[in-house]
Order: C-alpha cells, then structure tokens, then sequence
C-alpha cells in the first residue's frame, strides 16, 4: 500500500466503493462492499476520502454553490429548495472533476444515470438542477434501453405531448411496443421537463458505469433538438474531482 496516496469512499447505489488513488491521481484498485459490511480497501496510515450521505457527512449545502466542499475528509451533498433535490456528493465530484479540465465551462452537465442531474454551471458553480429516473424507470419495467426504429419518432412524439409517454410505457411493458419506442418516449419526455436545461445551453453529457449505453441514447436524442453537446465520461469526471477533493 507504499503507492497508495488516498483512498476515496462512496456509498453510491446503496454500496459502499472504494477506490484507491496513486499520487498521481490514477486509480489503482477499487473495491465493492455491501453497506452492512465493512467499507473495504480501509488500509491504515493512508488518508481516506468520504463521498457518503451517512450520520458523519457535513450538512449539505445550499446552491448555488461551488461543487466541491471537503470537511474532515468528508465531501458535502448540495441542496436546492425549490423544487427540492439534493446532489449527492459523488454528483458534486463528477461535475468538479468535468470543471478541473473545463474550468470556464458554462452551460449545462446531464449526468446521465440511473437517476440522472441536470445541473446548469456558471461562474465554476452549480446555479440549478432537476433530476429526472427514466433509465431507472424503464429497468423496473424490465425494459433494456435501445435506439431502434421508433426511438426517434416515439422521442419527439413526447416531447411535444409528454403526457403520451406512460401509455407507450404501458404497452411495451406488455409487449405491444418495442424497447426503442419506450426508450425514446421517456426521453422525450425527459426531455420535455428539462427543456429549460437544455434550450439554447451547451451541454456535457456524462456517462455513468451503472447506465451502460444510456448516455449514448440521452445524447442522441438531445442532438436531434440541435443542441450543441459533448458526450464524456462519468469516471473520469468522478476520479479527476475526488482527485481534486484529495488536495483540500
């Protein structure tokens, strides 16, 4: 453990991830835990870094409000009160690590997740989020997203007329629609709810390991709106902002 320079904790998804840092900011190993067990990779004389909602976090912080804040070792969550949503601190460190390389970046940042964020950045500050459970929707459908025929047509369908989205659900939960109808419906009517977000922003989409293509699909449908976006990735942002946490 000589190489080790930190070790970041998370407990993200309802499970405890550690990963540990060399001095170069590069990850080295990572680990999973359930939450009743131990978090693991805990190795003595080496700094720990939480990124946890638990008994011990700081109170969260109100927006607007720069996104990374780190209290003995411990990096804060966000809250906004209206409407209300909280970012959850590995949130914080994905959108601090996409500011460490894009500093003067002003738009917007999708994190798109399982429940994905939508945080409008000015001035290296979160001003506003929504968060919208569509990827999480359709997998409780049990529901595999994918981009088929329909997914563009079924997208601007609901964004025009969101309110047809849980009909298309509904059917292709039964089978009468496939996968791309239902994938492209909730987007569109994602896409519908978060129109302020997006309209006339420049927008970063971030990937996340527990979306695996969704942010493809997110992307995809946000372009066909003519919206001027990049498509990156979610670990990296986290790994460059709990880099970042590391060193204040």
């Amino acid at each position: 453990m000589s190489t080790i320079s930190f070790i970041s904790i998370d407990d993200e998804g309802g499970r405890w991830t550690a990963r540990a840092f060399d001095h170069r900011g590069t990850v080295v190993e990572t680990a999973q835990a359930p939450l009743d067990a131990a978090p693991p990779l805990q190795a003595t004389g080496v700094t720990r870094l939480w990124a946890t909602t638990g008994p011990d976090a700081p109170a969260p912080r109100a927006l607007p409000a720069k996104p990374l804040s780190v209290t003995q070792g411990h990096i804060s969550a966000l809250t906004q009160a209206n409407p209300p949503e909280r970012i959850h601190p590995v949130e914080a460190a994905r959108i601090a690590g996409l500011l460490a390389v894009q500093p003067n970046f002003d738009g917007v940042i999708w994190l798109a997740g399982p429940t994905s964020l939508w945080a409008h950045v000015s001035a290296e500050e979160i001003v506003s989020v929504t968060r919208a459970a569509s990827y999480a929707t359709l997998s409780g459908l049990g529901i595999v997203p994918t981009d088929g025929a329909a997914f563009s047509e079924s997208c601007a369908t609901c964004l025009s007329r969101p309110e047809r989205m849980l009909r298309m659900l509904a059917n292709a939960a039964q089978g009468f629609e496939g996968a791309d109808a239902a994938s492209g419906a909730i987007l569109g009517a994602e896409l519908a709810a978060a129109r302020p977000w997006w309209l006339g922003q420049r927008v970063i989409v971030l990937d996340h390991p527990r979306a695996p293509g969704w942010a493809t699909l997110c992307a995809a449908a946000l372009e066909a709106q003519g919206v001027p976006l990049t498509l990156g990735s979610g670990e990296a942002a986290l790994h460059a902002g709990l880099a970042r946490a590391s060193a204040l």
